[in-house]
């Protein structure tokens, strides 16, 4: 069958994810032709689900988390060149963990022929999110689990995000996350992992970054770790 437009396909996935976004006290949030998003605050963490869709692909759903501790420091410092209005006003949050690196999510393997197929997507979902995504919040919302990702991302010769398929999310801004982590998690190779990012942020073609990676470095010289 002749893929289905955007609009048709977002039609038959919301007759299912509407009514279990109200279900599960979720909303939706930036709406635009491509997609949307969901999302779960609670005191400590953000859930962010994402829909795409394509007039030439088929849908697909991403997930990650925001980590409260992480990224209130990451707005009090700023980044370069972002303008933190929508942020700091939580229209929108920085994401610090992708979910998508424990390869879990196999909601995407799949090939769509029929419009049962979408539903059949939704309804995956839905269960996705009720088994394994439950698992993974709990999991990295104890953050020297995190932590210990990291080393092993380090320990295989790849950085912290890995060009989009770390754990952590960003680009230069996920050094950032993985040293206050590395911090709050009283890590005993902190000021090794410092060390390496100051050769890091020593890097030509990175000068817009280094004030902020300074102000950085001050407020970890205050940051108390919150884990032993």
């Amino acid at each position: 069958m002749e893929r289905l437009t955007k609009s048709e396909q977002k039609k038959l996935i919301n007759r299912i994810i509407t009514p279990f976004i109200d279900n599960q006290e979720l909303k939706k949030y930036n709406s635009w032709e491509d997609g949307y998003q969901i999302r779960k605050y609670n005191n400590s963490i953000v859930y962010q689900g994402s829909f795409f869709f394509s007039r030439t692909e088929p849908p697909c759903y991403i997930e990650n988390l925001s980590i409260n501790k992480v990224e209130d420091i990451i707005l009090e410092i700023g980044l370069p060149k972002h303008d933190l209005t929508s942020y700091i006003n939580k229209e929108d949050v920085f994401i610090t963990i992708r979910l998508g690196y424990f390869g879990k999510n196999k909601l995407n393997d799949r090939i769509f022929e029929k419009e049962s197929d979408y539903i059949d997507f939704a309804n995956s979902i839905v269960q996705h999110y009720n088994t394994i995504s439950q698992e993974l919040i709990e999991y990295c919302t104890y953050l020297p689990n995190v932590l210990k990702e990291m080393d092993k991302l380090q320990e295989e010769g790849k950085t912290w995000n890995n060009r989009g398929t770390g754990i952590l999310y960003g680009s230069l801004d996920a050094y950032f996350r993985g040293l206050i982590i590395s911090r709050l998690c009283n890590d005993n190779n902190f000021h090794k992992k410092l060390e390496y990012m100051d050769e890091k942020f020593s890097t030509k073609g990175y000068e817009d970054w280094v004030p902020y990676y300074e102000k950085l470095k001050q407020r970890l010289d205050t940051l108390e770790p919150i884990y032993n």
